[in-house]
């Protein structure tokens, strides 16, 4: 346990710095959506050895920074680690210039909406200061993102995240044949704080909150005159 926690703030003194690094993470999306329905939400991600000259023998550590109550989560690092299980076992070994696709981090939702958020460190295991992490967030609502982009409907995901303080992301598709189509953000009172036109069939809305006043919005997809869809979203300072 000693070590363990040792690990830890070794890797965390060298979070975000690339001293020593031999190391880099490839093709992890560290934004990951899914909805309540899922049983799991997966990101896979590729570990490239970028020294030149010798092997490194890798293993990876989980750090659990928020998770939503209810949920569950482990990660795969050549075999497949439950809590509370946070670093491998054992090491892959990674030659110069190679890349391994064996890392992945899967998250169960449980039916739990919300955000959890989970660093994973990979370092070598002789020199546990040659590392690299990354930030994962698991976005989970109502209405997932396969739902929204691959509906036959217009429609509007949650806002995520939420609460929002600075930035809130919405999902949104439209129907084939649409002409008009925009977002209209309203106060709890009903008086129309924002209103945003689109112009793709489908996309993510970044919507700047961070100059509305704490409390709950209202937020309403309208298609060519029509409301589509009404969601609501809280804003937090």
């Amino acid at each position: 346990m000693k070590r363990i926690l040792l690990l830890i703030c070794v890797v965390l003194a060298g979070f975000g710095t690339n001293a020593q690094n031999s190391l880099s993470i490839l093709n992890l999306n560290t934004m990951v959506w899914g909805s309540v329905d899922q049983s799991i939400v997966q990101t896979e991600g590729t570990i490239e050895n970028t020294n030149g000259s010798a092997p490194i023998n890798v293993k990876v550590m989980r750090m659990t920074i928020d998770t939503v109550p209810g949920t569950d989560n482990y990660f795969c690092w050549d075999q497949c680690y439950e809590p509370p299980v946070s670093v491998s076992p054992t090491a892959i070994t990674i030659q110069p210039g190679q890349r391994v696709e064996q890392f992945y981090a899967d998250y169960k939702p449980n039916g739990q909406e919300g955000v959890s958020t989970l660093a994973y460190c990979f370092y070598d295991q002789s020199n546990e200061a040659d590392s690299v992490c990354a930030t994962v967030r698991f976005l989970i609502t109502q209405v997932g993102i396969e739902d929204v982009f691959m509906g036959n409907e217009s429609g509007i995901s949650s806002s995520y995240p939420n609460p929002a303080s600075s930035v809130a992301k919405i999902n949104y598709a439209l129907k084939a044949g649409w002409q008009q189509a925009k977002i209209v953000v309203y106060s709890m009172l009903g008086s129309k704080v924002r209103e945003i036109k689109l112009g793709q069939d489908q996309g993510t809305l970044k919507l700047n909150v961070s100059s509305l006043p704490s409390g709950m919005y209202f937020y309403t997809l309208v298609v060519d005159d029509q409301e589509i869809s009404t969601k609501k979203m809280l804003v937090t300072k």
